[in-house]
């Protein structure tokens, strides 16, 4: 016995199963005997042997034996078939064996099993001088168990060896084995205690803009990477069968990927395989689909709060990703008044308000730096309390489209000219502004400072908004300087 390996414990799965899973080893060749030694439990000393010979003894005739078995050491012993399976070896001689009962995945090992210790046959085909017979039993299964049970003691725990025969001795497996911690507790067959490899389970969307999305979910724990795989829903209006490995290593503790160069208004579907091992043998299986749309969005909600007799505070839920906000307001009625709102702006108060009055306000989002490509607007109102009318009113009312054409050239050099159209609308009191993406005003030209030549160049290049407020007109537009 002791030339042979022991395969001993390597991993305590839980509080009740110890579970050890080494790598699978194999006994074969054609002559001769393979055996190896299972410590089970790990306390130095071999429980259970599992063997393969070949053998041929020569005497008047050749006899010839081939065979695979099993044998517990100790008070240890192996769960057998209830009845011995008897054999006709011809003569009126028979032959009796007691089989390990070949389990599937789930059975139950417990006290109801018939227990033997000692060696017993797997598979089996003797021949000798008088006739042939053979243990089928176990004749070409794979991944089946024997049930054991361990003396820890003189405490009895069930347990479990996963094996798998080929032939009758070509070769033997040795897969796995694991014991109930917890005396005469039965165990099922294949149980590990280890819990199944989850799944991810949730899936969104952010930061959806017309060709990019990121896609976010929630990583599970023990995960060593995720694979993300993605499709266009439909191709030419068939589904589309063909996945796109979008990435196949994002570490274990990350839970999103950004995507760009995707096709704006397409539906889009992904989902995330979690592996738990480096080499992706232990999967989680693929997670449920997700699927977006490609478009710009404005802001899933809208609000007034708080509102008083004479102040308003608009909020919006932000939307990720986009490069700012229109919005507009104005008395119920009346004629709109136009604002851009930086990115990361999720309100904007209004004070001196009318009381007693009703508004409107919409808002929509820019969902590219180029200012090309806008959501479609989302509409709210409200209305002041009804006491006494304070400050100023709401809005500067103006027309909507203002004027045609109010500058030009647009692009420019820093030299700006303004139209006839707006020259002869200018007041006393115009104001003229110059903002930049983000909304913040950085040049102003007023009353009496205002000329049909505005120079702008101490203005870096790029793109702003030219604003032009006078005689109850308003003009909003977008300005390029090269």
């Amino acid at each position: 016995m002791t030339a042979s390996a022991v395969l001993g414990l390597t991993n305590t799965a839980s509080a009740g199963i110890v579970y050890t899973n080494p790598p699978d080893l194999t006994l074969n060749g054609l002559w001769g005997v393979g055996e190896r030694l299972i410590d089970i439990d790990g306390d130095g000393t071999s429980d259970f042997r599992i063997f393969k010979r070949f053998s041929i003894v020569a005497y008047q005739w050749y006899d010839t034996y081939k065979t695979v078995g099993i044998q517990a050491y100790g008070a240890n012993q192996i769960a057998v078939s209830p009845a011995p399976v008897i054999y006709d070896l011809g003569f009126g001689l028979y032959r009796t064996e007691n089989i390990p009962h070949p389990l599937t995945s789930g059975q139950t090992i417990d006290s109801n099993a018939t227990w033997e210790g000692g060696q017993h046959f797997l598979a089996r085909n003797a021949k000798d001088r008088w006739t042939t017979y053979q243990v089928n039993v176990w004749y070409n299964l794979q991944n089946r168990y024997v049930g054991i049970t361990l003396d820890i003691n003189g405490s009895t725990h069930y347990g479990w060896i996963r094996l798998s025969v080929y032939g009758y001795h070509d070769s033997v497996t040795i897969h796995d084995f694991a014991f109930e911690n917890l005396p005469n507790t039965p165990i099922q067959a294949g149980a590990t205690g280890i819990a199944p490899y989850p799944p991810v389970t949730q899936l969104w969307e952010s930061h959806l803009l017309p060709k990019s999305v990121r896609l976010n979910w929630l990583p599970t724990p023990g995960a060593h990477h995720f694979i993300i795989r993605g499709k266009r829903k439909f191709v030419n209006g068939q589904p589309n069968p063909i996945w796109s490995y979008i990435s196949n290593n994002i570490a274990g503790n990350i839970g999103f990927l950004d995507i760009a160069g995707l096709t704006s208004h397409e539906t889009y579907e992904w989902e995330v395989l979690a592996n738990y091992d480096s080499l992706g043998t232990l999967s989680g299986g693929w997670s449920t689909r997700s699927e977006f749309y490609t478009d710009c969005y404005g802001p899933d909600n809208i609000w007034v709060d708080p509102l008083t007799n004479n102040t308003a505070i608009l909020n919006w839920l932000p939307v990720q990703g986009v490069a700012g906000y229109s919005l507009i307001g104005r008395e119920m009625g009346g004629q709109w008044h136009h604002y851009l709102v930086s990115p990361n702006n999720t309100f904007k108060m209004y004070p001196f308000l009318p009381a007693s009055t009703a508004f409107e306000w919409k808002i929509k989002s820019w969902c590219d730096s180029n200012f090309a490509h806008s959501s479609a607007w989302v509409s709210d109102s409200f209305a002041t309390p009804a006491v006494q009318r304070m400050g100023q009113d709401f809005v500067h009312e103006v027309t909507e489209p203002p004027i045609q054409n109010p500058f030009y050239p647009n692009p420019n050099e820093g030299d700006v000219y303004l139209s006839d159209d707006v020259m002869s609308t200018l007041s006393a009191n115009a104001v003229i502004n110059i903002r930049d993406l983000k909304g913040d005003i950085i040049s102003t030209f007023e009353g009496n400072m205002i000329s049909k030549k505005l120079e702008l160049h101490h203005v870096s290049s790029g793109m702003y908004f030219i604003e032009i407020i006078s005689n109850q007109q308003q003009v909003f537009e977008k300005l390029i300087i090269h």
